[in-house]
Order: structure tokens, then sequence, then C-alpha cells
């Protein structure tokens, strides 16, 4: 819509919608979760690596992902307290 020059419909649009301003934010860890879902899928589809190896990594991935998780149920908690 701003490229468009439509400046005061996204105004209005912003003020009746505040959330929307934290879609990228929210974007970026859905992003970041997908792609350590996918990794992971990669290792267990692997048939170059050992069982103990994929267990690793995988172990590896899944707390940086629930760490990814948890800044993001963060930010929303603290955005819900706004």
């Amino acid at each position: 819509m701003l490229k468009e020059g439509r400046r005061e419909e996204a105004t209005k649009i912003r003020k009746q919608h505040p959330e929307w301003k934290y879609a990228k934010v929210l974007n970026k860890y859905s992003t970041i979760l997908k792609t350590y879902s996918n990794m992971i899928d990669r290792i267990i589809k692997s048939k170059t690596l050992s069982t103990e190896e994929k267990r690793k990594r995988i172990k590896e991935l899944e707390k940086k992902r629930v760490e990814a998780a948890r800044r993001a149920n963060k930010f929303m908690k603290k955005y819900q307290q706004k």
C-alpha cells in the first residue's frame, strides 16, 4: 500500500491491527524453527551418518530449536503484557 501511495489506508489498517507490527519478528522465528526441523529431517534420512552421530546431531539441533522457541514465547509474553 505504501509503495502504491496509499499511506492513509495503510495507517488506518495499522491502527486497526497493532499486532501486525510484530509479524516480521514472528515470521523470523517461524523460519528458524522450520530450518531446524528440515535439518533434523536431513540427518534422519542420511545414509552416511552412524546412528550415534545422528543422535548427537539431532540432540544439538533440538536444544537450539527449543531455545529459539523459548525466545519466541518470551517475545510473545512481552507483547501480550503491553
